[in-house]
Protein backbone atom coordinates (compact mmCIF):
# COMPACT_ATOMS: atom_id res chain seq x y z
CA UNK A 1 0.00 0.00 0.00
CA UNK A 2 1.44 3.38 -0.96
CA UNK A 3 1.35 6.57 1.13
CA UNK A 4 -1.79 7.96 -0.55
CA UNK A 5 -3.68 4.68 -0.10
CA UNK A 6 -2.56 4.45 3.53
CA UNK A 7 -3.70 8.03 4.16
CA UNK A 8 -7.15 7.41 2.66
CA UNK A 9 -7.45 4.17 4.64
CA UNK A 10 -6.52 5.85 7.92
CA UNK A 11 -8.99 8.69 7.29
CA UNK A 12 -11.76 6.15 6.66
CA UNK A 13 -10.80 4.19 9.79
CA UNK A 14 -10.80 7.38 11.91
CA UNK A 15 -14.26 8.27 10.62
CA UNK A 16 -15.58 4.78 11.41
CA UNK A 17 -14.01 4.74 14.87
CA UNK A 18 -15.62 8.05 15.79
CA UNK A 19 -19.04 7.21 14.34
CA UNK A 20 -19.56 3.50 15.06
CA UNK A 21 -19.17 2.35 18.66
CA UNK A 22 -19.58 -1.32 17.72
CA UNK A 23 -16.58 -1.31 15.37
CA UNK A 24 -13.26 -2.64 16.70
CA UNK A 25 -11.40 -2.36 13.41
CA UNK A 26 -11.52 -2.07 9.64
CA UNK A 27 -10.69 -4.64 6.98
CA UNK A 28 -8.92 -3.25 3.89
CA UNK A 29 -8.77 -4.95 0.50
CA UNK A 30 -6.38 -3.37 -2.00
CA UNK A 31 -7.61 -3.97 -5.55
CA UNK A 32 -5.49 -4.38 -8.67
CA UNK A 33 -6.56 -0.90 -9.87
CA UNK A 34 -5.37 0.87 -6.70
CA UNK A 35 -8.83 1.39 -5.22
CA UNK A 36 -9.54 -0.02 -1.76
CA UNK A 37 -12.61 -1.80 -0.40
CA UNK A 38 -12.97 -1.16 3.31
CA UNK A 39 -15.44 -2.30 5.93
CA UNK A 40 -15.70 -2.03 9.71
CA UNK A 41 -16.17 -5.14 11.83
CA UNK A 42 -17.31 -5.83 15.39
CA UNK A 43 -15.83 -7.79 18.31
CA UNK A 44 -17.27 -11.04 16.91
CA UNK A 45 -15.53 -10.52 13.58
CA UNK A 46 -18.77 -9.73 11.77
CA UNK A 47 -18.73 -7.02 9.10
CA UNK A 48 -20.92 -4.06 9.96
CA UNK A 49 -22.85 -3.11 6.85
CA UNK A 50 -21.61 -2.89 3.30
CA UNK A 51 -18.02 -2.28 2.32
CA UNK A 52 -17.07 1.20 1.12
CA UNK A 53 -15.08 1.73 -2.05
CA UNK A 54 -12.22 4.13 -1.37
CA UNK A 55 -11.26 5.68 -4.66
CA UNK A 56 -7.84 5.79 -6.25
CA UNK A 57 -6.04 9.12 -6.34
CA UNK A 58 -5.18 10.48 -9.79
CA UNK A 59 -3.25 13.70 -9.61
CA UNK A 60 -4.87 15.78 -6.89
CA UNK A 61 -8.34 14.21 -7.14
CA UNK A 62 -9.97 10.99 -6.02
CA UNK A 63 -11.74 9.18 -8.80
CA UNK A 64 -13.40 5.85 -9.36
CA UNK A 65 -11.61 3.75 -11.94
CA UNK A 66 -13.26 2.05 -14.91
CA UNK A 67 -12.87 -1.43 -13.42
CA UNK A 68 -14.68 -0.40 -10.24
CA UNK A 69 -17.39 1.35 -12.25
CA UNK A 70 -18.14 -2.02 -13.83
CA UNK A 71 -17.96 -4.32 -10.80
CA UNK A 72 -18.09 -1.85 -7.87
CA UNK A 73 -14.87 -3.47 -6.59
CA UNK A 74 -16.75 -6.68 -5.81
CA UNK A 75 -14.54 -9.09 -7.78
CA UNK A 76 -12.48 -11.19 -5.32
CA UNK A 77 -10.03 -12.06 -8.12
CA UNK A 78 -8.93 -8.40 -8.17
CA UNK A 79 -7.74 -8.37 -4.54
CA UNK A 80 -3.97 -7.82 -4.45
CA UNK A 81 -3.44 -7.30 -0.75
CA UNK A 82 -5.54 -7.43 2.40
CA UNK A 83 -5.05 -6.27 5.95
CA UNK A 84 -6.88 -5.40 9.14
CA UNK A 85 -6.54 -2.12 11.03
CA UNK A 86 -7.36 -2.50 14.72
CA UNK A 87 -8.68 0.43 16.72
CA UNK A 88 -6.82 1.35 19.89
CA UNK A 89 -7.16 0.50 22.66
CA UNK A 90 -7.73 -3.12 21.71
CA UNK A 91 -8.47 -5.77 24.33
CA UNK A 92 -7.70 -8.75 22.07
CA UNK A 93 -4.50 -10.75 22.46
CA UNK A 94 -2.17 -11.19 19.51
CA UNK A 95 -3.46 -14.74 19.02
CA UNK A 96 -7.10 -13.59 19.12
CA UNK A 97 -6.34 -10.84 16.58
CA UNK A 98 -4.66 -13.30 14.21
CA UNK A 99 -7.56 -15.76 14.46
CA UNK A 100 -10.19 -13.06 13.92
CA UNK A 101 -8.24 -11.43 11.06
CA UNK A 102 -7.98 -14.78 9.27
CA UNK A 103 -11.73 -15.30 9.62
CA UNK A 104 -12.59 -11.77 8.49
CA UNK A 105 -10.22 -11.81 5.51
CA UNK A 106 -11.44 -15.21 4.31
CA UNK A 107 -14.98 -13.86 3.82
CA UNK A 108 -14.41 -10.16 3.19
CA UNK A 109 -13.84 -10.40 -0.55
CA UNK A 110 -17.25 -11.90 -1.16
CA UNK A 111 -19.42 -9.17 0.39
Amino acid sequence: MNEAQLGISRSYADKIQSSNREAVGVVLLLLDCGCIRAAPFDCRGELLGRAALLRVIAGDKRRICQKCRKDEGNNPARIQESTVLWFQPCSFSKREKEKMAKRILSGAGTR
